[in-house]
């Protein structure tokens, strides 16, 4: 078997990778999101007024011009033209108040909004989407009315605030639109679905049939429907940089599942496509344009949906820097968080080292043991073994050894095949007395297997404690009932007693189920005792797995070890595969290692404070954060 197909077996059977997806998108420089630094901060908006769509727009004396769809947050805009605010510094904003009004400057949009108000719907009458440009040395501003149409105003002094003239109806039905200049000088206007037209010199007219953007099979906008009526807001904006076409719009759709409005960024190498496979670029940023300062800093507007839930504000303006990952991709600079709640706000708390699917337990004497598998699912050159650490504080952990290793394993009479170690989970089992330690392996098809601490310790040494594998399948977890019944929960929910030797399992197996009767989530579980109830937390992929989907946690609780479990609303974001523990001081936690794309960092060590409401859900709380680092450990015994 090739080591190409046992990655994509790998990934497949892990519910980790869409069968579309190039195994490099996987790695750390792919993530959407940079790894915030230390003092990074969530973003913060920069007026104090309702503002989308915003834009900006740097003048030819150096300051900065700001615009966007002005009124109260909601499905349709309630305003009477478009405002300006102009700043020296991106950060301090003063309001120039409102440039253009549509009863006093309009002309065929005061016809619209007449007929508006004759069939009683004066919602239906305001400006969305306005974008100012500075074009052929002149101040221009593109926008739409809620009724159909764009079209163009020009200051007629040659200042930001003008006043201004109006160019006429450039499209009859159309929304979203944007400017492009060309370096030969040309001016292009995009549109709706993706529609180019190209303008006249005076920019009153268009010449010729608009023609549709083009997009490379498998693209996302290739996919959509763009020729139908059904509603939809793009918000296109096209930049050049050098003889590449950056082309960046917005996409809602259900990741963290909820409704997330994320902006994406596709290239070409002309104006007219075809524009490559898009990528997540600035999660939760909504409608957004963007610019180069002087000092050839990337930003970007940014703005969040009324309807997104995480993101860091909504329906203002604010502003974000960018970076350029090791592929090139655009992402926020380590400095922002862009993302609401406590998970946005972790940090990794051993900064050098690669961890997938962490997993750790208290001994009752103090100390805490964490293990984790060395192969990674982007990464199948790593060695394959499970590795464990320790520590006092949960902060600073010293490693230990490696306690598993698939080249001691490979030729004993159970393990024929080599893999792959991935999903290692440890356990003390109180009635044995013992540590006891659940992994998976990988090959033609995974298998989950449990070693026994010979000496009882953490550090071993280990013995298969079967004549094999322990079961087919994957993400197997040890749970240790009040009455020292042990059971084993492996895939997406399968549940079985284990025999009193722990050498297999015994009676039948139960499939764990929501109380709704669906499914309690895609695998990864564990289970834990919380006073008179049993908690369940499993991964689960936010719609189907894709480069761009979050793993998330769900929670449930059951009177009964079987179920079925009430799961209780609402998931943690990218926290999918964890592993609850408390620790020696009783405090419940929960691992974390990112899986998605959008976590705030992927594959590293983080740990989640975790709280039980008077209601008994769990619920996360301030982030653990490390303490400063001290002197590097890693190979203290």
């Amino acid at each position: 078997m090739t080591l190409r197909l046992t990655i994509a077996i790998l990934c497949v059977n892990l519910g980790l990778w869409s069968r579309t997806l190039p195994a490099d998108v996987l790695g750390q420089a792919a993530l959407a999101v940079s790894l915030p630094n230390a003092d990074a901060k969530l973003i913060v908006p920069l007026l104090d007024v309702p503002l989308r769509d915003p834009s900006v727009c740097r003048g030819p004396e150096g300051r900065y011009y700001l615009t966007g769809t002005t009124g109260l947050p909601g499905l349709e805009p309630i305003n009477r033209g478009i405002e300006l605010w102009r700043s020296v510094d991106l950060i301090h904003w003063e309001s120039l108040g409102e440039i253009w009004n549509i009863d006093r400057d309009g002309t065929w949009q005061r016809a619209l909004k007449k007929r508006a108000t004759e069939r009683r719907n004066p919602l239906a009458s305001a400006v969305r989407a306005p974008e100012i440009h500075f074009v052929k040395n002149r101040f221009i501003i593109c926008y739409s009315m809620t009724t159909g149409g764009i079209g163009l105003i020009e200051s007629s002094t040659g200042d930001a605030i003008g006043p201004y003239r109006d160019l006429g109806r450039l499209i009859e039905q159309g929304t979203d639109p944007t400017l492009f200049a060309e370096t030969t000088g040309e001016v292009y206007l995009i549109y709706g679905r993706g529609m180019v037209a190209t303008l006249s010199d005076d920019l009153r007219s268009v010449r010729g049939r608009p023609r549709r953007l083009a997009f490379s099979p498998g693209g996302y906008l290739n996919t959509l429907p763009l020729d139908s009526d059904r509603p939809m807001r793009l918000g296109f904006h096209l930049r050049r940089e050098g003889a590449v076409y950056q082309l960046s719009y917005r996409r809602s759709r259900d990741r963290l599942h909820r409704t997330s409005d994320d902006v994406y960024v596709t290239h070409a190498r002309n104006l007219f496509g075809p524009y490559q496979t898009s990528y997540l670029a600035i999660p939760h940023a909504a409608g957004t344009c963007l610019f180069r300062t002087p000092a050839g800093t990337l930003m970007a507007t940014f703005s969040g949906n009324s309807s997104d839930p995480f993101a860091a504000f909504r329906d203002q303006f604010g502003l974000v820097r960018l970076s350029l990952s090791p592929y090139g991709r655009i992402r926020p600079a380590s400095l922002h968080i862009l993302e609401r709640g406590p998970v946005a706000r972790l940090r990794p708390l051993l900064a050098r080292e690669t961890i997938c699917n962490p997993s750790i337990v208290a001994d009752g004497r103090g100390t805490h043991y964490l293990v984790a598998a060395s192969t990674l699912i982007w990464d199948a050159n790593l060695g394959a073994s499970v590795r464990l650490w320790r520590s006092r504080d949960l902060n600073n952990w010293s490693y230990v050894d490696e306690i598993v290793n698939w080249d001691d394993m490979y030729g004993e009479p159970y393990c024929d095949e080599k893999g792959s170690i991935v999903s290692a989970e440890l356990q003390y089992i109180r009635s044995k007395r013992s540590f006891y330690l659940v992994f998976t392996t990988v090959t033609d098809r995974p298998r989950t297997w449990l070693f026994r601490s010979i000496s009882g310790r953490a550090s071993g040494p280990y013995e298969n404690a079967a004549d094999s594998a322990l079961v087919e399948g994957v993400d197997g977890y040890l749970f240790e009932d009040d009455d020292e019944t042990v059971y084993l929960v492996w895939g997406d929910g399968h549940i079985a007693r284990m025999n009193d030797r722990m050498t297999g399992l015994r009676g039948s197996v139960h499939h764990l189920q929501a109380d709704s009767g669906g499914s309690i989530g895609d695998g990864g579980c564990s289970l834990m005792r919380l006073r008179d109830r049993y908690v369940l937390t499993s991964g689960q992929w936010s719609g189907q797995a894709s480069e761009d989907s979050s793993y998330d946690l769900r929670i449930g609780s059951a009177k009964n070890v079987f179920g079925p479990y009430r799961m209780q609303p609402g998931l943690i974001p990218h926290a999918g595969h964890a592993t609850l523990f408390r620790s020696k001081h009783g405090k419940l936690f929960a691992t974390f290692s990112g899986h998605d794309k959008t976590a705030p960092f992927r594959d590293r060590l983080g740990i989640l404070s975790l709280h039980v409401t008077p209601l008994g859900q769990i619920q996360t709380v301030p982030p653990f954060l490390p303490l400063p680092p001290a002197e590097d450990s890693r190979h203290a015994r």
